[in-house]
């Protein structure tokens, strides 16, 4: 989240093989569906991310 907004952001995606990849595809257009608020799901940071953070 963004103040009020959603926010996504992916690293994936970068080559012309990927765009083939079914996950691939998937993650981005469930993405774009929860972007424009037509899904839900969690805005909490992976734990991985939150001890990162802590340190």
């Amino acid at each position: 989240m963004y103040g009020k907004g959603r926010v996504f952001y992916s690293t994936l995606g970068h080559t012309e093989e990927s765009w083939s990849d079914p996950d691939i595809r998937k993650m981005y257009f469930e993405a774009i569906k929860w972007v424009l608020g037509m899904t839900e799901g969690s805005t909490a940071p992976h734990a991985r991310e939150q001890q990162a953070g802590d340190h």
